[in-house]
């Protein structure tokens, strides 16, 4: 692709997501799982505190997840629209997938918002041309899980899987042989998860 043509792509993917997001126009949201009827703004307990914490800070139980008991702090401070677009992104690339394997989705896009290599944004990852299967094929526009929104918040709270992992895919379906040259460092799911 020309350096013209993916600038237009990104430009226009930015001017989107400026003018359209914040008014909930480009990607409605339901409040519950599989729920049809109308469309609302997230739920109000998904927005994430604008506190800054460590994987240490949290306390995990044996399978992981985090313990209620802990105040809810952000490892990445986050607006509402980014906090959706994670969700969007978790439940167009990893619904069905266990719950797990879509926190790990979610570190995923923050780990490459930590690399020099990628955009150092949520939209900016997500949006990044060709990154996302959900976002070419339209999956991302789908109603988005209440389970989603509780797995973007987790890894944004610092909860990571894949101990740091950039890339992930399903062998099953990727048609990019480039993937199969990354480290696989685990599997959860259908998904393999990769440096």
């Amino acid at each position: 692709m020309k350096r013209n043509q993916l600038f237009r792509r990104m430009l226009a993917g930015f001017l989107l997501m400026v003018f359209l997001l914040p008014q909930g126009i480009l990607f409605p949201l339901v409040a519950s799982s599989g729920a049809v009827g109308p469309t609302v703004e997230a739920p109000k307990e998904a927005v994430v505190q604008e506190q800054r914490t460590t994987v240490a800070d949290s306390k995990r139980d044996e399978r992981g997840v985090l313990n209620d008991q802990q105040p809810e702090k952000a490892a990445f401070p986050v607006s509402e629209s980014d906090l959706q677009v994670l969700a969007q992104t978790i439940n167009g690339e990893a619904r069905g997938e266990p719950y797990e394997g879509k926190v790990a989705v979610g570190a995923v896009i923050l780990n490459r918002m930590r690399d020099a290599n990628f955009p150092d944004s949520i939209p900016g990852v997500v949006y990044q041309p060709g990154a996302f299967t959900a976002v070419s094929d339209g999956q991302i526009n789908l109603r988005v899980e209440l389970e989603s929104f509780r797995a973007a918040k987790d890894a944004l709270k610092g909860w990571d899987p894949t101990g740091g992992a950039i890339y992930y895919y399903n062998p099953a379906k990727t048609t990019n042989k480039w993937i199969w040259s990354r480290q696989v460092v685990l599997r959860i799911g259908d998904h393999l998860f990769a440096y």
